[in-house]
C-alpha cells in the first residue's frame, strides 16, 4: 500500500477509513445504512433490551467510527446518524421530540414543569440528566481531534521526545456537555430544572444500565416508556410508582431480616459484653420501625435562580436539593425518638434518586447489619 494509493483511493482500517473526501463519504454512507438496519432489527425486542443495546453497543461502535474517520466534509452523514438514534428514542418513549419529528409543533415559550422533550436531553450524558446517546454531529470533530492528538503524542514518545499527554476525548467533550447543560437549564422553569438535577443522580439512572438477568431486574415496556418520558421532561414526573414501592420495601425488608437474625443470635448466647464491638448490642440494631422512606415533592423546594456566573448550573441545583432535604431530615430526626434506636427519615425522588443523607444512612445501616451478624464471643 503506497502513500499515493492511500491519497487517491483510500484505505479501510479496522472500523475506520483513511482517504479523500469522496471515499470517506462512501464509507460513512455504508455505516449509515448499517445503522438503519441494526436499529430496525431491534423492533422485536423488549424496550429495556433495545435501550441497553443502543447505549452499550450501537453508541460505542459509532464512537469508534468517529475516532477513525476524518469528519471534514462529512458532517451531514453524522447529522443523519444523530437523527436516526433520536427517532428510535422517540419511538421507545412514545413521544415526539422537538427537532426530530417534523409534525411536532412546539407549544409555549419554553418547557414548563410538564416540559417538552428536546434533542439536548437525548444527547446529554446520564450524569447530566440525559439519556447518554451523544451528539454525533459535534462529537465526530472532537473525537477525530482527540484521536489525532493521541497518535502524535505516541509517535513523539517513541522518538524519545518528552511531551505532555493530550486531553482525552472525554475531557474535551465534558466542556461541551457542561455548556449544553447550562444553556438548557437556563431555558427551563425551576421545577423542570430540579427534575433534571434529580435525574442526574446515580440512583435515579441505574435502571438504564441494569442487565435484566433475573425476573426481578426486568422492566416492562410501560415502565421503560414512563422512565424515558420522565427523563425527557415529558408530562408529569409521577411515573415510577412501582420502582418507588420496590425501593421502600427493599430497604425495610433488608433490615427487618438483619434485626431478626441478630435477635436470634443473641437469644442463643448466654453472655454479651457491653462496649465490646464483637458482641451484639441493642443500640446497634436497625429497627425497621425507625425507618421511614418517603417520596420528596420537588414542588415544595424553594430554590433561587442560579447566579449568572455559575459554572455548572446542574451542580448548583443538585447541591440546593440535597441541602433542602438534609434540613428536613434533621428536623424530623429531632421530632421523633425511639428508645435505643436512631431514626432514619429517608427521602427518594419520584424517579428513585436518593436525596439528602439517604445514601449515607443506607451505607451506615448495612454496616450495622453486618455487625449484627458478627459471631459473638462469650466469657
Amino acid at each position: 500500500m503506497t502513500k499515493k494509493k492511500v491519497l487517491t483511493e483510500g484505505y479501510e482500517t479496522l472500523g475506520g477509513f483513511i482517504g479523500p473526501r469522496i471515499k470517506r463519504l462512501q464509507h460513512l454512507t455504508k455505516k449509515l445504512y448499517e445503522l438503519r438496519r441494526t436499529i430496525k432489527k431491534l423492533d422485536p425486542l423488549q424496550k429495556q433490551t433495545q435501550l441497553l443495546l443502543l447505549r452499550q453497543c450501537v453508541i460505542p461502535t459509532l464512537n469508534h467510527t468517529m475516532r477513525n474517520v476524518d469528519p471534514l466534509g462529512c458532517e451531514q452523514i453524522y447529522k443523519d446518524m444523530k437523527q436516526i438514534i433520536a427517532e428510535r428514542i422517540s419511538k421507545l418513549a412514545d413521544t415526539p421530540i422537538r427537532g426530530v419529528n417534523p409534525k411536532y409543533k412546539r407549544k409555549g415559550r419554553r418547557p414548563t414543569s410538564n416540559g417538552y422533550p428536546n434533542m439536548t436531553l437525548v444527547g446529554l450524558p446520564v450524569r447530566h440528566g440525559g439519556l447518554g446517546m451523544g451528539d454525533q454531529e459535534l462529537q465526530a470533530r472532537i473525537a477525530w481531534g482527540a484521536s489525532q492528538s493521541k497518535a502524535k503524542w505516541l509517535i513523539n514518545k517513541w522518538k524519545g521526545m518528552a511531551t505532555k499527554p493530550p486531553r482525552s476525548q472525554k475531557q474535551r467533550m465534558e466542556q461541551h456537555w457542561i455548556q449544553a447543560s447550562n444553556e438548557m437549564m437556563r431555558s427551563l422553569y425551576r421545577p423542570a430544572a430540579i427534575r433534571v438535577a434529580m435525574n442526574a443522580e446515580k440512583s435515579a439512572s441505574s435502571w438504564m444500565t441494569t442487565i435484566p438477568m433475573t425476573k426481578a431486574l426486568q422492566l416492562t415496556n410501560g415502565e421503560v416508556r414512563r422512565g424515558l418520558r420522565s427523563r425527557l421532561l415529558y408530562g408529569d414526573d409521577k411515573v415510577n410508582e412501582t420502582k418507588r414501592e420496590k425501593i421502600k420495601k427493599t430497604i425495610v425488608d433488608e433490615f427487618k431480616a438483619a434485626e431478626y437474625e441478630a435477635t436470634q443470635t443473641t437469644a442463643s448466647t448466654t453472655h454479651t459484653i457491653p462496649g465490646d464491638p464483637n458482641t451484639w448490642l441493642p443500640d446497634s440494631v436497625v429497627d425497621p420501625m425507625a425507618i421511614s422512606v418517603q417520596t420528596f415533592n420537588v414542588e415544595g423546594i424553594k430554590i433561587s435562580n442560579p447566579p449568572d456566573n455559575t459554572g455548572h448550573i446542574l451542580k448548583y441545583y443538585q447541591k440546593k436539593v440535597h441541602e433542602a432535604v438534609k434540613k428536613l431530615q434533621i428536623k424530623r430526626s429531632k421530632s421523633r425518638y425511639y428508645e435505643g434506636y436512631i431514626y432514619f427519615p429517608m427521602f427518594i425522588s419520584k424517579t428513585g434518586a436518593f436525596l439528602g443523607r439517604t445514601r449515607e444512612w443506607i451505607k451506615q445501616m448495612k454496616q450495622r447489619s453486618r455487625l449484627n451478624k458478627t459471631p459473638l464471643t462469650s466469657s
